[in-house]
């Protein structure tokens, strides 16, 4: 069995999930350029109830990142968002939601992120499959008028 570096993980993520991850060299660190692939940034505890969501509609709630440093979770997602909706949503500006395209970096777990305040995977990459970026959008606006209703 061969050890998990951050060469092998990224190649993992290319020949397997297509993601044109590049390594950081010296820190080990992994990202991808938002192009092909999107992601989509929220507040951990907004994104537990949008994994449930997405699941329940059986819409594909992953791959998904968890980031418990800063109590966020990243959704990669299809690049299907249109740009109105991408440039500035102000009801998901607000709620700390940020939609990562065109060149933004992702962070992807890396074997070099040790401890429990590095990324880690909620739902891991094994494939090529990303659910639809509008799909995601929709259940994150499902579960903000869902818990504004509850919180009357």
């Amino acid at each position: 069995m061969t050890a998990d570096t951050p060469a092998s993980r990224c190649e993992y993520y290319r020949r397997i999930c297509h993601l044109p991850a590049t390594v950081e060299p010296g820190t080990g660190r992994i990202s991808v350029r938002a192009g092909l692939v999107w992601a989509i940034q929220l507040p951990a505890e907004l994104a537990q109830m949008v994994k449930m969501d997405l699941d329940r509609r059986q819409h594909g709630g992953g791959p998904i990142i968890s980031h418990p440093r800063e109590g966020q979770w990243t959704f990669l997602t299809c690049s299907d968002i249109p740009a109105r909706i991408a440039a500035r949503d102000v009801p998901l500006w607000r709620n700390r939601v940020t939609i990562l395209n065109d060149g933004a970096e992702i962070m992807l777990p890396s074997p070099s992120d040790r401890g429990l305040f590095y990324r880690a995977w909620i739902t891991p990459a094994h494939s090529t499959f990303r659910p639809s970026g509008l799909a995601v959008l929709d259940s994150i606006r499902v579960c903000l008028h869902a818990d504004t209703h509850t919180h009357v």
